[in-house]
């Protein structure tokens, strides 16, 4: 588990015992939950911790290439960009603790065994509680469950909570034992070259930076409702996905996402086209890629009466990539609603073409080493990222009896 703050200088184990058990004494009390025994901890240098992220990262290599390929066909990075070290250095720019739940190990960077500074005593404050977590609501058996692995979306929802509610302690710790100057120190942010987070995409900060930022302010909504025994509550039964997340009344009321299928198209593609990866992007990940063109208010707006997506990538005989995403909205205005925005998105991209119309109310986009396709039926749309309308053609053509039932593209005579 990856906390994305500032670094600072920690002391090692044995020269700062009182110093921890002060810090874990007050963080128990903000929180009123306890340890049932004292978790291990290890600190580390700022390049040991770098090692020990990319060991992790590279775990999840073959899962970052296919969301590389997504990420390519919608546009989020260029061609040839090596999706998973972007992610991975992104990622270990903001890394200065970590929780490791398969063995109960806590981590956070630093040499200095003198004294913990300011950001030091948040971080650990921060690591403690997943400790607390996984000791009290089995946080590691969690997020390893077949539940998580089978849906990205689903996945950040959970981490969210477990973030929100680690970053909650950690700003209280902050206002309650800490002194202006030290609170400013740690708002400066120092000791962290954020240059590689910086430069990622938009959408992959906003996605790196979820879990900390939206889980927060979830969590938020149930400390102040009904006290920490709320927000134990919400381990029993934990968000689904990163709608409920954004909008708590959804949590509240049970809104869980719907079932969505992308037919398998590997037939109607012909030979040397293989079906790599399948996934949920989310109400979150929808609105973070609308935000790079649109305004935050009208990106937010578009993706809002999602009710459940899944994309489906496909890798062609000559390297290409297709990606074929069908969407569930809560009703047929969100559905127009979120095709006018993407319309716009789309029409904002370097080398895009005039949009012609698909259907009753889709597009078709040339964007010069791709075409976007989008069409709706009812409160349901499909979005084809496909590398020439030839392809296109055919993949609309499959589609046409699906759920979406968009009506193939007028792209020309075949060639």
């Amino acid at each position: 588990m990856i906390l994305p703050t500032v670094a600072a200088p920690t002391p090692a184990p044995g020269a700062a015992d009182a110093a921890l058990g002060r810090i874990e004494a007050r963080a128990s009390l903000l929180r009123q939950l306890y340890a049932v025994s004292e978790p291990p901890r290890r600190f580390v240098s700022r390049s040991e911790l770098a090692d020990i992220v990319a060991g992790r990262m590279a775990e999840r290599r073959d899962e970052l290439e296919i969301l590389g390929r997504l990420y390519q066909a919608l546009g989020v990075i260029g061609p040839g960009t090596d999706f998973y070290e972007l992610y991975a250095a992104a990622t270990a720019a903001v890394v200065v603790g970590m929780f490791d739940a398969e063995s109960g190990e806590l981590y956070v960077a630093g040499e200095d065994p003198a004294e913990l500074s300011a950001a030091g005593t948040l971080t650990y404050a921060h690591e403690f509680m997943h400790a607390l977590q996984h000791q009290h609501f089995g946080i590691g058996d969690m997020l390893d469950s077949p539940e998580l692995d089978a849906s990205a979306d689903r996945r950040a929802a959970y981490v969210a909570l477990v973030e929100g509610d680690a970053v909650l302690v950690e700003t209280l710790y902050m206002v309650n034992h800490m002194t202006e100057a030290e609170q400013a120190l740690v708002q400066e942010g120092l000791d962290v070259d954020m240059s590689a987070f910086l430069a990622a995409p938009h959408m992959v900060r906003r996605m790196i930076a979820f879990p900390y930022s939206e889980g927060a302010r979830f969590v938020y909504e149930f400390l102040t409702g009904g006290g920490w025994d709320d927000v134990d509550a919400l381990y029993d039964r934990p968000p689904v996905s990163t709608e409920q997340v954004l909008h708590p009344g959804k949590y509240v009321l049970g809104e869980g996402p719907a079932s969505v299928e992308v037919p398998v198209l590997d037939g109607a593609l012909g030979a040397g086209w293989t079906e790599v990866g399948r996934g949920t992007l989310g109400e979150f990940a929808l609105m973070a890629y609308l935000e790079d063109l649109l305004a935050p208010q009208a990106a937010a707006e578009a993706a809002a009466g999602w009710g459940g997506d899944e994309y489906a990538v496909y890798a062609g005989p000559e390297g290409e990539t297709l990606v074929v995403h069908r969407h569930a909205w809560d009703s047929v205005p969100d559905a127009g609603e979120f095709l006018d925005a993407l319309e716009a998105f789309t029409l904002g991209r370097p080398g895009a073409g005039p949009s012609s119309p698909a259907g009753e109310d889709g597009f078709l986009v040339e964007l010069g080493d791709r075409a976007v396709y989008a069409v709706g039926s009812g409160p349901a749309t499909d979005v084809v990222f496909a590398p020439d309308t030839e392809v296109l053609r055919v993949v609309a053509e499959a589609l046409g009896g699906g759920a979406g039932a968009p009506e193939a593209p007028d792209v020309g005579a075949d060639p």
